[in-house]
């Protein structure tokens, strides 16, 4: 059972490193229930990251309380993502998963070796936009090191990378945890308001 749960988290690992994201801790279960997910309209648009030229552009999925993330950055290499933010003990939290991996270009054997995993983010409205606090990788294996039942999860076999494994409500209890434990979250990324896409007809202007 637990050789076949490493080829998993394996896998997921490797799928992970094809998403965008990196240097995050990765989880193969949401963070969400019906419960705790909430919307908050105020998300919607196109925010730029800031001292940054990477675009965040949230839109409403067809279930109303999901969104579509598209991430957008200086090199133009993009990441689609479904979006779900979760309350909980009033603060208020982002779980990322993975959007489309159909890519044209990927083999078909390659592509059934991917995994997508669940991110989880602290969200703090600003005013003028969002800040975004990925979790901390170094301080999250201090705690798991100092407390392993601290929450489920796998040590990849290289010791570089860890992947939750716990239900959501256990995951739930572990990120209301690391949002209260000091630099379990890291630095913020600050997400103010895009400016307006150019029209065709201004760039020709411009020319």
């Amino acid at each position: 059972m637990r050789k076949g749960l490493e080829m998993v988290t394996k896998r997921f690992w490797l799928s992970f490193s094809v998403v965008f994201l990196v240097g995050c801790v990765p989880s193969l279960h949401r963070l969400y229930d019906d419960k705790t997910l909430v919307f908050e309209e105020q998300l919607l648009g196109r925010w730029m990251q800031d001292n940054e030229d990477t675009t965040w552009t949230f839109e409403k999925e067809d279930n109303e309380k999901t969104y579509k993330l598209t991430v957008v950055g200086d090199n133009g290499k993009s990441g689609k993502f479904k979006v779900h933010l979760v309350r909980l003990e009033g603060m208020l939290f982002m779980d990322m998963f993975p959007g489309d991996l159909d890519d044209e270009k990927m083999h078909e054997l390659y592509a059934i070796h991917l995994i997508p995993g669940h991110t989880f983010l602290k969200v703090i409205r600003t005013e003028t936009g969002w800040d975004l606090h990925m979790m901390n990788p170094d301080k999250i294996e201090e705690m798991l090191q100092e407390k392993p039942d601290l929450v489920k999860h796998e040590i990849m076999d290289d010791g570089d990378g860890i992947v939750l494994t716990a239900g959501t409500k256990e995951l739930q209890k572990f990120v209301v945890n690391c949002a209260k434990t000091e630099k379990a979250f890291g630095e913020a990324m600050e997400l103010v308001p895009a400016k307006p896409l150019k029209t065709t007809e201004q760039n020709q202007e411009e020319k």
